[in-house]
């Protein structure tokens, strides 16, 4: 989807089909995101908007459904700069499998736990956490379950894991002023070799 409007700089999200909340590579799928566009120490941050400045803002997502869900990447850039912005996404994806370090796994898997333990802090989260933990998985899963199940995520994982993300064929929506965005046959061309 590709949307024409005057702003100040054009809005992008490329999604591919994410896991859902019961499959196995769950929490995987959510250490990928922290370690691909998971905050200020991410590849994604540091790669693209520090080092190259082409953006104001991107980070990725990992959101489950009960069936599927959507691994995402948005990202908030200039009209000018999204036509560099583009191919190094593409490029970053690429290379994301095959150059995941350690270093970047405990970091993740870290805010990921500390995330889940803060929410745990505020009484109406915790209660809708529980909520969906009864709708999905019919019991309340303990936290203790939670967090070691994040630890036991490895590298192999995660490899497995943006591959069977970043192989699935992704869709592109673009707002703002778009006329630099690359065409989407372009973006699966690059993307092809994930």
């Amino acid at each position: 989807m590709r949307v024409q409007k005057d702003n100040e700089q054009v809005n992008l999200v490329l999604g591919f089909e994410g896991l859902s909340y019961t499959d196995n590579d769950y929490y995987a799928a959510s250490v990928l995101s922290g370690i691909f566009g998971g905050g200020m120490a991410s590849r994604l941050f540091q790669e693209i908007r520090e080092k190259r400045g082409l953006v104001y803002s991107i980070y990725s997502f990992n959101s489950p459904e009960t069936d599927t869900g959507i691994f995402g990447i948005y990202a908030g850039t200039g009209e000018k700069e999204v036509a560099e912005l583009m191919p190094v996404l593409c490029d970053e994806i690429l290379t994301l499998p095959s150059t995941i370090r350690d270093d970047e796994i405990a970091r993740a898997k870290a805010r990921l736990k500390a995330r889940i333990l803060m929410r745990m802090e505020n009484i109406s989260t915790h209660a809708e956490l529980n909520a969906i933990d009864i709708i999905i998985h019919g019991r309340v899963v303990p936290k203790e379950e939670t967090i070691a199940a994040i630890d036991r995520v490895d590298l192999e994982a995660l490899k497995r894991v943006a591959h069977r993300v970043f192989s699935s064929k992704p869709t592109l929506a673009s707002l703002g002023p778009i006329k630099h965005v690359m065409a989407y046959e372009d973006v699966l061309r690059r993307l092809k070799n994930v």
